[in-house]
């Protein structure tokens, strides 16, 4: 497991989650990550959106179909799941909490687990022998 990936988040997937950070809501915000992953190296090219079936500021889950569904539909494109989104609307940190790092350990790096809390604060973390590490998110633009 790596602890020294290096990410990259396309700049239209960066505005599309900052968007939906100023959004009003008492519900954690959840999404899911595609885009390309090799040699130490993430790049984030695009953002779905997902469901909380928690209803919860301080948890979330994703309908496990739909989330087969959307990993299908991006495989076609030649892109593949590297990690997932949500917020903290609570205005908290964005440092993964207790039940966050639970989950985390289910997907360990290198998948990136992204937190955002309003209005505009977003961190990139990873997780590699139960423990945390956060990664320094390079903004893209959309053709590099």
């Amino acid at each position: 497991m790596r602890s020294d990936l290096k990410l990259k988040l396309v700049n239209s997937v960066y505005d599309e989650i900052l968007n939906l950070l100023k959004v009003e809501s008492r519900f954690e915000r959840v999404g899911i990550l595609f885009g390309a992953s090799t040699g130490g190296r993430i790049r984030i090219e695009s953002f779905v959106e997902m469901e909380n079936l928690d209803s919860s500021a301080r948890s979330f889950s994703i309908d496990y179909g739909k989330l087969v569904k959307e990993i299908n539909r991006f495989q076609e494109k030649n892109k593949k799941l590297v990690g997932f989104f949500h917020s903290h609307p609570l205005g908290e940190s964005t440092y993964p909490s207790e039940i966050d790092i639970n989950y985390m350990k289910f997907w360990p790096s290198p998948y990136v687990w992204l937190i955002g809390a309003s209005p505009n604060k977003l961190d990139a973390y990873t997780i590699v022998d139960d423990r945390v590490n956060h990664l320094k998110v390079e903004i893209k633009t959309n053709e590099c």
